[in-house]
């Protein structure tokens, strides 16, 4: 006979149903964003994170990453250094200065990936400009416009950060810099391109 008057307080139904701000819809859609990988991939090029926003009604697909999602979704835990760093801090606990310590010592890597990986890219033809989508801190994300006649094509060994060439996401055979204001524009080894917008004759 099935008896529940026993919970197990350590399983997740016990604490979802007891406990008020775990029942909260922001909290179980960051949570769901976080963790839910079985997710059909996106059918649309501009659909989800790595599809970013698209720029024009005339804008072509050009590129876009396949970890897009998962990275952009990383940027939680930009959060996490603030919040441990301020509760030890303040006081709130010694306990949060381990986990702040850890934390910090991924911010090379992680300001690599900030500066220079581009996760969705749009050929605009009537303007002759490519638009570069690139994932700030906090999951924010930044777009850069260029000119194409400004961008130029370089070695992976000129781009500053070398500690990025270590993370086995990155094509090094893939890399562009603006001209004009010198950023670099580095790319996902397994990114897809859009075939008809590379032939187009404004990238030749």
């Amino acid at each position: 006979m099935l008896n529940n008057d026993k919970p197990n307080k350590y399983a997740a139904y016990y604490w979802f149903q007891n406990y008020q701000f775990l029942q909260n819809k922001f909290l179980l859609k960051v949570l769901r964003a976080i963790f839910d990988n079985q997710r059909s991939h996106q059918k649309s090029h501009h659909d989800g994170f790595a599809g970013g926003v698209k720029t024009s009604e005339n804008g072509i697909f050009l590129y876009k990453s396949t970890q897009a999602d998962p990275i952009i979704r990383s940027r939680i835990m930009d959060y996490f250094i603030v919040f441990s760093g301020l509760g030890w801090l303040t006081g709130v606990s010694q306990l949060l200065l381990m986990p702040f310590i850890v934390a910090s010592l991924r911010m090379p890597r992680i300001m690599a990936a900030v500066n220079y990986f581009t996760f969705h890219a749009e050929l605009l033809p009537h303007t002759e400009q490519v638009v570069f989508h690139k994932a700030d801190l906090y999951g924010s994300v930044r777009r850069i416009i260029v000119d194409i006649k400004n961008l130029e094509k370089i070695d992976a060994d000129i781009v500053p950060s070398k500690i990025l060439w270590g993370i086995n996401m990155f094509d090094s055979n893939m890399v562009f810099r603006d001209m004009e204001t010198k950023e670099v524009f580095v790319f996902d080894v397994n990114g897809i391109w859009n075939e008809d917008a590379l032939s187009h004759k404004l990238l030749y």
